[in-house]
């Protein structure tokens, strides 16, 4: 990961991290990448997505237990540049929450994560329902609705 690329995304969100506590409401950007680490990467439709997660999630997972409420994966996609991070094209968030999901159809439903989508800008998308994120991730109920699983059990804590 190109580091340089990094700390203007982790500066432009800011310093806080609020988790949000009413399940059916969209979830909130962190305002800081403090105590998340950066788990994977994958590109896809001319995109790169780099995938953030607390470190206390992972340790969790590590230790044999299943991600807690208050799990937060961020995902910031870039344009694919010729393999290169170009602009930030939006965020991604999915958190687990108490009672959450419950305000999506029993089709797509995701357990208990709600997800978001941010403008680069960080603006809530509300044109954008995530409908396309929670049927992809449906697919992945065996592994608590996440691809990125077996890398977080995986990732080399330092």
């Amino acid at each position: 990961m190109e580091l340089r690329n990094l700390f203007p995304v982790a500066g432009a969100l800011g310093a806080a991290f609020f988790l949000i506590a009413d399940a059916g409401a969209a979830p909130s950007l962190p305002a800081s990448l403090n105590g998340f680490v950066h788990y994977s990467t994958s590109n896809y439709g001319g995109k790169i997505s780099d995938k953030y997660v607390q470190k206390t999630s992972i340790q969790a997972l590590q230790s044999g237990k299943t991600l807690p409420y208050g799990t937060a994966v961020v995902g910031i996609e870039y344009r694919d540049q010729n393999g290169k991070r170009g602009p930030v094209l939006r965020y991604i968030i999915m958190e687990k929450v108490r009672n959450g999901g419950k305000d999506y159809p029993a089709s797509v439903r995701n357990g208990d994560w709600e997800f978001a989508s941010f403008t680069p800008a960080r603006a809530l998308i509300t044109n954008d329902p995530v409908t396309r994120c929670l049927a992809c991730h449906k697919s992945q109920a065996q592994s608590d609705y996440l691809f990125g699983l077996n890398e977080m059990k995986s990732y080399k804590l330092k």
